[in-house]
């Protein structure tokens, strides 16, 4: 391996860890937000996606159907927010564990266990916030998007490295 590469692996396991640690704290922020500041964000940021898709769709709504269109997002724009930062949880903790481990299904079962302690944590400790629950539900729709992340992050892998290859076989063909 060139020392390109090694520092180039080095910096990606790097801001992968420093990403993922920036990323519980904002978990763990929004996990600590009690029901009615976790609602408002909720409802805020669907009525902000309600007005964009009126402007966007020209559709000319009343204020009145705005709110409705917003209410009607809310729980899927919350699951949808779930299931985001947990895809992103997923591709980074991939490019960690791939660092050290090469592609095996005990390198799968790892991250798998990993996400899912991650969204335990996360649901037992909304367990403990003012009007939040736990739910299993949230347990398997994080995890399930952070396998997704993860599946696309090791994807996207493997298409740069068969790039990688078919373009140095490609120069060593010209030499």
């Amino acid at each position: 391996m060139s020392e390109m590469s090694v520092r180039a692996r080095k910096f990606i396991l790097f801001a992968s860890v420093l990403l993922l640690c920036c990323l519980y704290l904002v978990i763990f922020r929004f996990s600590s937000q009690d029901s009615s500041q976790s609602g408002s964000l909720s409802r805020h940021v669907s009525r902000v996606g309600a007005e964009a898709w009126n402007t966007v769709t020209g559709r000319h709504w009343s204020d009145q159907t705005i709110a409705q269109v917003a209410s009607v997002w809310e729980h899927p724009v919350r699951k949808l927010a779930h299931f985001t930062e947990y895809a992103v949880m997923g591709v980074l903790i991939s490019a960690i564990v791939s660092y050290y481990m090469r592609p095996s299904a005990k390198r799968w079962l790892l991250i798998v266990v990993w996400l899912a302690v991650s969204a335990s944590a996360d649901e037992f400790h909304q367990y403990f916030v003012p009007g939040r629950s736990c739910s299993i539900g949230d347990v398997l729709l994080d995890t399930t998007g952070g396998i997704v992340g993860s599946f696309l992050c090791i994807m996207l892998g493997r298409m740069i490295v068969r790039f990688a290859m078919k373009r140095f076989c490609r120069q060593a063909e010209l030499q």
